[in-house]
């Protein structure tokens, strides 16, 4: 689940890869990330989205 309780707002995007074989499911996805910056740049809460998002695309992996 991700939540965000009275604490920062993080807002991101992402681009994504349809399934060659089905096109309504993912194939993988790809944050935006900004050239040359390491990771340890992106603010707390944006690392923490990718984080959350990455275990809920993984738990959606899963069951397909």
């Amino acid at each position: 689940m991700i939540t965000c309780f009275r604490k920062p707002i993080a807002f991101d995007s992402f681009e994504f890869t349809p399934s060659k074989k089905d096109s309504s499911k993912l194939a993988s996805i790809q944050f935006n990330m900004v050239p040359d910056w390491e990771l340890d740049e992106y603010r707390p809460e944006v690392r923490k989205l990718w984080r959350n998002v990455r275990e809920v695309v993984k738990q959606y992996f899963k069951t397909k």
